[in-house]
């Protein structure tokens, strides 16, 4: 969960349930629509709530290594998400520029664009593929 706790505005490491052991984490009901809905219709929410399940922490904690000889080839793109309780502006722009991009597109939605403004994400997506 380290970007999480490097990012003082994500909401994220609040918003979790821990299971027991550490090893898995699910957000808390009351949670839920500020972290990752906070701009999508109620029934948006409760329908997303009712496929929420423990999730695996170990793809946070492992280490990644990437080479300029493999990953570095692959052209990068970044859909911003302005209005993210779950991973800050600020936090977006550092990873931009630790790992620069050849654009950056910029939405004002939560964490999720695909259940706030899906038009928009599609558009990006499609910019993107073309």
């Amino acid at each position: 969960m380290g970007m999480s706790q490097s990012d003082g505005d994500s909401i994220v490491l609040q918003s979790l349930d821990m299971s027991e052991d550490q090893s898995t984490a699910t957000v808390k009901d009351d949670a839920l629509k500020n972290l990752l809905y906070n701009d999508v219709p109620d029934e948006v929410v409760e329908a997303a709530r009712k496929r929420l399940d423990n999730q695996s922490l170990e793809p946070f904690a492992a280490e990644a290594t990437v080479t300029d000889e493999n990953f570095g080839r692959v052209p990068r793109v970044y859909i911003e998400t302005t209005n993210d309780h779950a991973v800050s502006n600020a936090m977006q722009r550092k990873m931009i520029s630790n790992l620069p991009v050849e654009k950056v597109y910029t939405t004002d939605t939560s964490h999720l664009p695909m259940a706030s403004k899906p038009e928009e994400l599609g558009r990006n997506l499609n910019d993107i593929a073309a």
